[in-house]
């Protein structure tokens, strides 16, 4: 954990949660992105949650998000297959989680966004349905 971020895996859940606290600048979702995703503990069929309501100022280049795209096309070509949810409740930083769900989506990755955990959870918790398989 960083004062700008804290990660937590649940193996139970096969799901990595990434929680962005305080101010934040793009090299640090660079950072939590690579840190979750080169994790003893993670595994390529995990879910992964990208919970942006803590983020009280956002300042992230589209060079942070190529970064993080240039990642998940990486673990994509290596069989990366868990879905990916953002939660974000704050208008400014929705712009920035649907730029990387579309991006995600273009990878063939399924990517969704909530405004609550709560509804995040639920969706990865329902059994999956035609359109999400």
């Amino acid at each position: 954990m960083t004062d700008r971020y804290e990660i937590e895996i649940d193996a139970y859940k096969q799901r990595g949660v990434v929680r962005f606290l305080g101010d934040v600048e793009g090299r640090d979702m660079v950072d939590a992105y690579s840190r979750l995703f080169s994790s003893g503990d993670w595994r390529l069929t995990y879910d992964s949650v990208w919970d942006f309501t803590g983020i009280e100022s956002l300042d992230m280049s589209l060079e942070d998000v190529d970064s993080m795209m240039d990642t998940s096309r990486a673990l994509t070509a290596a069989g990366q297959s868990g879905r990916v949810v953002g939660v974000v409740a704050q208008e400014d930083h929705e712009i920035m989680a649907r730029l990387i769900r579309a991006r995600l989506t273009r990878l063939g990755r399924e990517a969704e966004l909530f405004e609550t955990m709560e509804e995040a959870e639920a969706w990865l918790d329902a059994p999956a349905t035609a359109s999400r398989t």
